[in-house]
């Protein structure tokens, strides 16, 4: 198991995503990273989101901070990367400080 933290969108489609019984949601989260060259590439990642993680109101809307864990699962002799988000929370932009600002 792998610990993750990242920034993305938690995207819910109800035709494509579910709700399943123990109240988690399957989604999809998209998110930018840098590549090798410096330059953004976005990447999408099917997801699960716990209950207690789930916070309806960043869904589809807000960029989201999220935190959770990385499982690997086999079917058919193919590997896949579960991601389980543990913890959403409404991404807040860090604040640019001005050099004029500081005190020396």
């Amino acid at each position: 198991m792998i610990n993750f933290k990242n920034t993305g969108f938690i995207n819910f489609n109800k035709d494509y995503n579910k709700v399943l019984k123990s109240g988690a949601i399957t989604a999809s989260m998209s998110m930018s990273q840098k590549n090798t060259e410096g330059e953004y590439e976005n990447k999408y990642v099917n997801v699960m989101v716990t209950k207690k993680a789930l916070n309806k109101s960043l869904l589809n809307k807000k960029l989201c901070d999220v935190e959770g864990f990385i499982t690997q699962s086999e079917n058919d002799g193919k590997k896949y990367n579960n991601f389980v988000i543990t913890k959403m929370t409404e991404h807040v932009k860090k604040q640019e400080t001005d050099e004029d600002d500081l005190p020396f």
